[in-house]
């Protein structure tokens, strides 16, 4: 039996390690398997960790805030990549322009990015997304490794937010390069699965990696600590190790963003995620 960590809610610091589960806390971890890895993945779409690092490092072209405005579009894809407003309607460049609540200037310029680099594909009067980045349904021989976001709350955090503060919603999607597939721990060791062996990354070093003053990104994590999914619970947690906030580090709450395959690795998180 794995080791659960007992977390305080407040704090999310670990008071304690128990090697059993109650019926109860089975429940819930076969609750929540049911929701985030249904069959039919109809409430995700899959973001590739390799198509996202190079979003991150491509500024030439899009600029940090584009990346929260570039996942927030493929949130509506559905099958084949196609864009669907609703089950029955399709989505439009109109339809597109008004739910993005951007300067209309704006939008065009960044409507023919997406248009001319390939990441939107019009075809019979039909937008589609670039399936070689995200994609929606299940995951049939995919070469690159995939993460799991949630729809519904990447359309409630982007209009959570004004277009000013896509920037700063970025982030959180820059992290995913990051995001551990097993324990959905920001870490420099993504891919690893021995649990003792994860590296978490501390805020002091991610803003290092992100080009930021540390004061300034603090601030910015602060920010993200704030935002709330569609079950209006926080989208990550910081996890105290000292008393010096630069030695925080990160979990990213599974019913968001999420790595892995086997729910019961993020079993102990579900608490501090829940208001």
């Amino acid at each position: 039996m794995i080791p659960i960590e007992l977390v305080k809610i407040e704090t999310g610091e670990i008071i304690d390690v128990i090697s059993y589960r109650t019926q109860q806390q089975q429940n819930i971890i076969e609750q929540e398997r049911r929701k985030l890895l249904s069959k039919s993945n109809d409430n995700f779409i899959f973001v590739t960790y390799k198509a996202c690092k190079q979003l991150n490092i491509d500024n030439s072209i899009f600029t940090q805030s584009d990346i929260a405005r570039i996942i927030y579009i493929a949130s509506y894809a559905t099958n084949q990549n196609k864009l669907m407003l609703t089950e029955r309607t399709p989505m439009t460049k109109d339809k597109l322009f008004e739910l993005m609540n951007l300067d209309f200037k704006f939008f065009n310029r960044f409507y023919n990015k997406l248009i001319n680099n390939n990441i939107l594909i019009e075809k019979e009067e039909n937008l589609y997304f670039n399936e070689n980045i995200i994609f929606f349904g299940k995951i049939k021989n995919r070469k690159y490794n995939v993460i799991r976001a949630h729809k519904d709350s990447i359309q409630r955090l982007y209009n959570s937010v004004s277009a000013k503060q896509h920037k700063r919603l970025s982030i959180l999607y820059m992290l995913i390069p990051y995001i551990n597939i097993k324990y959905n721990v920001i870490c420099k060791n993504p891919f690893e699965s021995d649990k003792d062996r994860v590296e978490p990354i501390t805020l002091e070093e991610l803003s290092s990696i992100f080009n930021y003053n540390l004061k300034s990104f603090i601030v910015l994590i602060d920010f993200l600590s704030d935002l709330l999914d569609k079950n209006n619970n926080p989208v990550i947690k910081q996890v105290l190790n000292t008393k010096n906030k630069k030695d925080n580090t990160i979990i990213v709450n599974p019913r968001v963003i999420y790595g892995g395959n086997d729910i019961s690795d993020v079993a102990a998180y579900f608490p501090i995620f829940n208001r």
